[in-house]
This record gives structure tokens, sequence and C-alpha cells, in this order.
């Protein structure tokens, strides 16, 4: 993804047990395994439990759908997007 001060990519986002890989503007960051299903299902069992709120929201769901809209949107009309707007949908 190329934003507007830096780039970065995230290869294979879903790799459970394996050691992930983030490059951000050409620099490769190890990330430590783990399978994120578990972790969120901890998580999510954790708020059951506790009676207390989720780590991440309604809001940050939100947030996230309009980076992937963008995201969509940039690669289907090859125009830069900016996050946080509305792409016009097409009939």
């Amino acid at each position: 993804m190329v934003c507007e001060k830096s780039t970065f990519a995230f290869p294979k986002p879903w790799q459970p047990d394996v050691q992930a890989t983030l490059i951000v503007d050409g620099e490769q960051i190890a990330l430590p395994p783990e399978n994120q299903y578990v972790t969120r299902f901890d998580c999510f069992s954790k708020c059951i439990i506790d009676s207390t709120p989720p780590e991440y929201g309604v809001e940050d769901a939100i947030r996230r759908m309009r980076v992937i809209d963008a995201v969509l949107h940039s690669m289907a009309t090859g125009v830069p997007q900016p996050v946080g707007s509305r792409p016009s949908r097409q009939p």
C-alpha cells in the first residue's frame, strides 16, 4: 500500500503459527509467530468472562472498512483514494 508519506506491505497477513513479515518503506520487520484466530477468540472470551468491552469496537471496524473500500476503489480505478472518503458506487 502506498500512503502519503510511506509505503507498506504485509505479504501474508493471516499465517497462523508462522512468522510473518511486515515491510515498511522497504525495511522488513519480522513479526512473532501467532495464531490470530486463537488470539481473537481469547480476547473475546475474556470480554465475556470479565464483562469488559472488546479491545476493538464498532468504530474501529468502520475505520477498517473505509480503508478496505479506499484500497478496492484505488485498485479498480488506478487512482489514489483518500482513506475516509467514500468512493462513488457504480450501478
